[in-house]
């Protein structure tokens, strides 16, 4: 899956979270929501610089530097970038690829929203948190949310389209929904970085935790 042309062209859509592929809710419910469930479990706090990998349209890093805290936004997508960009110039948006990230400073806190299944094999979500863990400052959280929990597929899946569904695209490598993972994948590549990660249940509060679960990862001070 093209995942830069999949996401430029969903850019388009007039929507905001049609955008960032979130529909039927509202924007501010929706988002508040994340946002506050990040800087919650990130402990987020006056100060910290935060980067939010994946930031689409910079609808939470928006909402977070509205907050005071001090943000920086990537995405792949050039269209989505621009998007971001035209609603808040004072966040440093830029245009990088998770997989070759070229920053020139260090985070106290990281996080990639609703976007680790995009990163759909083994090899390409143990690069991202190799880049991610090079650019954390001693001590630093990074938290992996909205992730799809590959022991729920079928709580998703749940009816006979669905699963032909899921088959077909996968049969023509247009998997929408990119990787379901597993806590023991994530704990793997955690061990093998040299870190230790944590499995996180979601508050039944969320919208999607009934098939999705979060990963904190404690980089060592």
């Amino acid at each position: 899956m093209n995942w830069e042309k999949y996401w430029d062209a969903i850019a388009l859509s007039k929507a905001q979270l049609t955008q960032v592929g979130r529909v039927n809710a509202p924007v501010e419910n929706t988002i508040g929501q994340a946002a506050e469930h990040i800087a919650k479990v990130l402990e987020l706090l006056p100060g910290h610089q935060i980067l939010d990998i994946c930031c689409g349209n910079g609808l939470i890093t928006t909402y977070l530097a509205n907050k005071g805290f001090r943000m920086t936004g990537v995405d792949i997508s050039r269209n989505l970038i621009e998007q971001a960009k035209n609603a808040n110039r004072n966040i440093n948006f830029l245009q990088q690829d998770a997989l070759s990230l070229s920053l020139n400073e260090k985070f106290d806190r990281q996080y990639i929203a609703f976007s680790f299944q995009y990163f759909d094999t083994y090899k390409k979500g143990e690069k991202v948190l190799q880049n991610m863990i090079q650019l954390a400052r001693p001590g630093a959280l990074i938290m992996l949310a909205d992730v799809p929990d590959l022991a729920r597929w079928g709580v998703f899946y749940n009816t006979v389209l669905k699963k032909l569904f899921y088959f077909k695209q996968k049969i023509m490598g247009t998997q929408s929904m990119g990787k379901f993972w597993s806590k023991k994948e994530l704990d793997s590549i955690c061990a093998s970085i040299g870190v230790q990660g944590e499995c996180l249940k979601q508050p039944t509060s969320m919208p999607y935790s009934y098939y999705r679960f979060d990963y904190l990862i404690r980089i060592p001070v």
